[in-house]
């Protein structure tokens, strides 16, 4: 197990941090990621877009039909403002990197 060194931050009326659980799935409960190939662009487009909008990920599991992080976001984010920019801009990375990958759908 994987121990995390994280510091507390300061607000004006509290100290802490805020972890969410992020999961998602492919359309259908594809088995998109089971080759370790998709797997890892799935999980370097996910970095990318976390760290082009700020958001903090402590865990990412890519499985073969879904997806789990625990993430931090940054402050004035909300969850679905976060769940949207992460979904939206790594599909978008995804499917720009492997284009045969909207076949799979009708």
């Amino acid at each position: 197990m994987e121990f995390v060194n994280i510091e507390l931050e300061h607000y004006n009326h509290k100290v802490g941090i805020n972890f969410w659980h992020l999961t998602w799935q492919t359309k259908y409960r594809y088995n998109m990621f089971a080759n370790f190939k998709y797997e890892k662009l799935c999980e370097a487009c996910i970095r990318k877009a976390a760290k082009r909008h700020n958001i903090k990920i402590h865990v990412l599991t890519v499985m073969p039909d879904h997806i789990h992080t625990l993430v931090t976001f940054p402050k004035g984010m909300t969850d679905e403002k976060a769940f949207q920019l992460l979904k939206g801009c790594s599909a978008y990375s995804f499917f720009k990197n492997h284009p045969k990958g909207r076949l799979r759908y009708p």
